[in-house]
């Protein structure tokens, strides 16, 4: 009767250090939660601004100095913008988007052309230039903070250097001679004008704010208001200095896709 009392007993004992055992077992740990690494975003909107440029330049005409003056406008216009922001600590990330925008409108020149007989007899002569191109490929370098919000909303402000890739046309010469004057000379009807595109890089600066709203969890809709800007003065050859001025305010929306 020993042996069935022996192994009862150490049955027992078995289970009861099985029991122990499962009682003091440590779970098992979960896995690292997983963190968004990359942002992107395309987006389409309008250049809420108006820039104006202006181009001042002087000529000798007839023993005399004459000068003109450009002014162009570049309207509100529409543009398209595409970036990339990668986490680099917490909800800081770093980054970078491309926008573009391209136009071309009609300047006006107003000028004081001397007279070919009379001195200090100078004519105001008026006139529009057509094909006064601006186009803009600026990049936008970016460091951001995200803030969750409720609903799914997420707002992220963020700020940066920029660099515009700039072209507009500018007019370097009226068109003159006594072959475009009729006597007795008291007016000079505008003839044309010789234009020519200043094509530099400017560099600058940009400001604004991100707001999204994710539908699901990797992708998303997004609003996005800018302001960026930059300027750079430029001489022509043979010419007279001149200041153009880049950026403006976009405001626009699009997708966003989280990875």
């Amino acid at each position: 009767m020993r042996i069935p009392l022996v192994a009862a007993t150490t049955i027992a004992l078995v289970l009861l250090a099985g029991s122990t055992h499962a009682q003091t077992r440590t779970p098992p740990r979960r896995g690292p939660r997983t963190q968004e690494f990359m942002r992107i975003s395309v987006n389409g909107g309008m250049q809420a601004t108006t820039v104006t440029f202006e181009d001042t330049q002087t000529f000798d005409q007839y023993f005399e100095t004459g000068s003109f003056t450009l002014t162009s406008t570049v309207p509100k216009l529409p543009f398209f913008d595409a970036g990339v922001a990668v986490r680099v600590y917490r909800r800081l990330h770093a980054g970078m988007s491309v926008s573009f925008i391209d136009s071309t409108d009609t300047g006006s020149v107003t000028g004081d052309v001397p007279h070919p007989l009379l001195f200090n007899q100078k004519r105001t002569v008026t006139g529009d230039v057509v094909n006064i191109h601006r186009r803009e490929t600026a990049e936008h370098f970016q460091a951001s903070w995200t803030a969750p919000a409720a609903a799914g909303l997420e707002f992220s402000a963020f700020g940066g250097p920029s660099i515009f890739n700039t072209e507009q046309t500018y007019v370097t010469a009226l068109t003159l001679g006594l072959d475009k004057e009729v006597y007795p000379y008291d007016t000079f009807a505008f003839a044309g004008a010789t234009t020519a595109t200043f094509n530099e890089i400017i560099i600058g600066y940009n400001v604004g704010v991100d707001m999204t709203w994710r539908f699901s969890k990797h992708v998303g809709l997004g609003l996005l208001f800018r302001y960026a800007h930059g300027e750079k003065t430029f001489t022509p050859t043979g010419g007279a200095p001149f200041k153009v001025e880049a950026g403006g305010l976009h405001a626009g929306g699009g997708l966003r896709v989280i990875l």
